[in-house]
């Protein structure tokens, strides 16, 4: 705990990145074919997928027991870095390459995975909108809700307080002050459908 004390007296951050580290870790248990997500990633990017769950499936045993150690252990800190003070920054690392790590719902598998592994749903929700303008010193621009201030807003249809999962109950976004409501949201994926089709 003397570590993570200064940690946080060093202003130092973590972002945890637990839902690319989870999805590795536990290849094993689900492979990700059934991902109602890949109907909109491209094929030739699904392609790249391929090569991490087929070196996860040549493990031995005692390696994937070791991933599943490791992520387990790793994502138990938690906790102890919030006790601590240390900022947690939510972080997906989602992107080219990274399999099965989503842009957008990784975000939101992320913070399900603080919750379940220590946080409360207010200290995930914390990580997600308000530390990392905090570490960036950056919260005259972002972080809240106040005039002046660039706010992209999501509006959910129930309480993430009560259930983190709430997150993804999305019932609009407001983007640079242009409402995207449910329907148009809707249709802005079957767009993205569309062309990863093609």
């Amino acid at each position: 705990m003397k570590v993570y004390k200064q940690l946080a007296k060093n202003g130092t951050a973590v972002v945890p990145t637990l839902s690319i580290s989870y999805t590795v870790a536990y290849l094993d248990k689900d492979d990700h074919k059934n991902d109602s997500y890949l109907q909109y990633i491209g094929k030739g990017l699904r392609n790249t997928y391929n090569w991490r769950v087929e070196r996860a499936a040549k493990d031995a045993p005692d390696a994937i027991l070791f991933r599943h150690e490791l992520f387990e252990r790793s994502a138990g800190l938690l906790p102890l870095l919030q006790k601590a003070g240390v900022k947690i920054i939510a972080g997906t690392d989602a992107g080219y390459l990274n399999s099965f790590d989503y842009p957008g719902l990784s975000l939101h598998k992320e913070l399900g995975l603080m919750v379940k592994y220590g946080l409360t749903p207010l200290q995930a929700l914390q990580a997600s909108v308000m530390n990392g303008p905090a570490f960036f010193n950056r919260q005259k621009d972002y972080g809240s809700i106040a005039a002046g201030k660039i706010a992209d807003l999501l509006l959910l249809d129930e309480n993430p307080l009560q259930n983190i999962t709430a997150t993804e109950k999305i019932n609009a976004v407001i983007v640079k002050g242009e409402i995207y409501s449910r329907s148009r949201l809707d249709e802005v994926l079957a767009t993205i459908k569309s062309r990863a089709a093609n």
